[in-house]
Order: C-alpha cells, then structure tokens, then sequence
C-alpha cells in the first residue's frame, strides 16, 4: 500500500509542477 501511496502522490506533485510550468511559460510568451 506504501509504494502505491507514494507513486500517487509523486505523480500528483508532477503534475501541479507541469501545470505551474505550463502558466509561467504562457506568461512569459
């Protein structure tokens, strides 16, 4: 259960830190 927990939570990191990449690029467009 620990290692499923913690891919979960890696990947939700991952994804919030793609999205805030996302809108920094936009704005520096």
């Amino acid at each position: 259960i620990g290692w499923t927990l913690m891919g979960v939570w890696i990947m939700n990191i991952k994804v919030r830190y793609t999205k805030l990449t996302w809108k920094l690029n936009e704005q520096l467009d």
